[in-house]
């Protein structure tokens, strides 16, 4: 029987962001890393809800500040989930960043690609 693996936060933010990118399939990143994909779903989920984290200002990092982002519902976390899905399925006007392109924005770059190729 295999022993439990346990990965450093540095290395599943690392496969989080690579998943994030979209630049290989979650398949893929599964083998390269010999992961299971749920698992990487799971790490591209918890990068995504605390990234938001990263933006906050003026505060330290100590107990209390860990505490209190801890104490958030669950209605929280699902209205913000709710909001990130509302927002991919609406295109931006403003061009999105280098090597983060939405899901929603590349479905419909392709659909676009395609129309134009059949006219």
């Amino acid at each position: 029987m295999r022993s439990k693996r346990k990965f450093s936060a540095e290395f599943k933010a690392k496969v989080a962001l690579e998943a994030i990118r979209e630049q290989n399939t979650v398949s893929e990143i599964a083998a390269k890393h010999q992961l299971h994909p749920n698992q990487i779903f799971q790490w591209k989920k918890q990068f995504l809800d605390n990234s938001a984290a990263a933006f906050e200002s003026g505060r330290e990092d100590s107990n209390t500040d860990h505490e209190a982002q801890s104490g958030r519902t669950q209605a929280d976390d699902r209205s913000q989930r709710e909001s990130l899905k509302h927002q991919r399925a609406m295109p931006s006007a403003e061009p999105a960043p280098v090597g983060f392109v939405l899901p929603a924005l590349r479905r419909e770059r392709r659909k676009s690609q395609a129309d134009e190729v059949h006219r």
